[in-house]
């Protein structure tokens, strides 16, 4: 496994949405910074990304959301973690309405629901 994300260029990285080189994000001392993966394979969805780290075909760069499951059964293993950037916000945005439909109301707090029980979830993942 590298040691810092330098060596990713020389690492069987698994990328997404194609195109040229996938730029990873690190901070390292409090500067953030990028670095260009590599590897030989590429897709473009995540579920398919994370099957071939789970085969052991490369190293993947994912939201902790995405592969928690695969985490807590230990078929994945976090590398360079100490040069993780911060956690992102998540946020439900809509515009302003005075009279707010019934339908987006429901959907936003269906929606709020989901991702207080998911986030909670991760939050007991990262506590063991």
């Amino acid at each position: 496994a590298p040691r810092h994300p330098r060596e990713l260029a020389a690492s069987d990285c698994i990328g997404l949405l194609g195109n040229g080189p996938v730029w990873w994000r690190f901070v390292e001392q409090g500067r953030a910074f990028s670095v260009a993966s590599g590897g030989r394979l590429e897709f473009n969805h995540i579920a398919p990304a994370i099957d071939a780290c789970v085969a052991g075909l490369g190293l993947g760069a994912f939201l902790s959301y995405q592969i928690a499951g695969h985490l807590a059964a230990g078929r994945l293993r976090p590398v360079l973690t100490e040069f993780e950037p911060a956690p992102r916000p998540v946020q439900l945005i809509y515009p302003h309405a005075r009279l707010l439909p019934a339908r987006v109301r429901v959907a936003l707090d269906w929606l709020e629901a989901r991702l207080r029980q998911r986030l909670a979830g991760l939050d007991a993942l990262e506590a063991d």
